[in-house]
């Protein structure tokens, strides 16, 4: 992943770089050992893959965005790499909490977690609003936050269809529960 991150930064400035989607490429390669946190079950020497990807897609995206910007390129390149991010981030604030080897790791990958999503929060937010980046990328990054803010898990019913307006049953009686639903333990992400 050194190797990939050196590459990348090297040539950022390059349109090869975006238009042949070697940019792409890589970092839907990287959200991979992201997304599959804890269900890789083999121990290595630290940091484990994920959070080794993790450092890479962030050295990566800080020149690629920052330079993306001064390069006039297709606009469906760009496309595919926002996806990329979204997928990323989604990738990095939830995690398959049922697999877990022993609570303390938790809390360490947590604190990890949360300081990359700061760091990619201050990448991804000034640069989120372009005119070119489709609605459904952005429902998809906001949708994500909005999941990792859950401290309790959410009834059947509690969060309306993202294809529906958030606001149609507004009206509309929920009842109330009689158990108290335990908490995540990845409450701090929330």
């Amino acid at each position: 992943m050194d190797l990939l991150e050196s590459i990348i930064v090297q040539h950022v400035g390059d349109h090869e770089l975006y238009d042949s989607g070697a940019l792409l490429s890589a970092l839907n390669s990287l959200v991979l050992p992201i997304s599959l946190k804890y269900k890789w079950k083999l121990e290595g020497k630290t940091p484990s893959p994920w959070q080794k990807a993790t450092t890479t897609v962030l050295a990566t995206l800080e020149p690629a965005l920052r330079k993306s910007v001064g390069l006039s390129m297709d606009q469906s390149h760009m496309n595919g790499i926002w996806k990329s991010i979204a997928q990323y981030a989604h990738a990095t604030m939830s995690a398959d909490l049922s697999v877990v080897p022993q609570t303390p790791t938790i809390f360490t990958d947590e604190a990890f977690d949360i300081n990359a999503m700061t760091k990619l929060r201050d990448l991804v937010i000034p640069a989120l609003g372009q005119a070119y980046i489709h609605d459904a990328t952005r429902r998809a990054y906001t949708s994500s936050l909005f999941q990792a803010s859950l401290i309790h898990k959410a009834g059947y019913g509690d969060i309306p269809d993202a294809d529906t307006s958030p606001l149609t049953n507004i009206y509309t009686i929920r009842f109330g529960r009689t158990y108290d639903p335990p908490p995540s333990l990845r409450s701090r992400m929330s």
